[in-house]
């Protein structure tokens, strides 16, 4: 899958991988996340839509040493994506 690739690309890229599904209504926002999960972090990469990207960005506006923020769309509406000419 998709996420597999990201997963063995940053991790072939030296950098230490840790996943957490964003699921709001089941508390594990990014808000419970990032603070919960051991940071901090250099680098955050969001995979998902503009509900995902959202979250995370206010968790991370909230934070004094913000990290590097990666996105990549992977969203079932990807407007943003397409208009940048990101492709799939």
């Amino acid at each position: 899958s998709k996420y597999i690739f990201i997963i063995k690309t940053l991790t072939l890229n030296g950098y230490e991988t840790t996943v957490y599904p964003i699921l709001p209504g089941k508390d594990l926002g990014a808000e419970r996340i990032l603070k919960s999960s051991g940071g901090p972090y250099e680098l955050v990469v969001c995979c998902g839509g503009y509900g995902t990207l959202n979250h995370v960005i206010n968790e991370l506006m909230l934070q004094e040493d913000r990290p590097t923020l990666g996105y990549i769309p992977s969203g079932s509406t990807n407007d943003f994506a397409r208009g940048m000419r990101i492709p799939k």
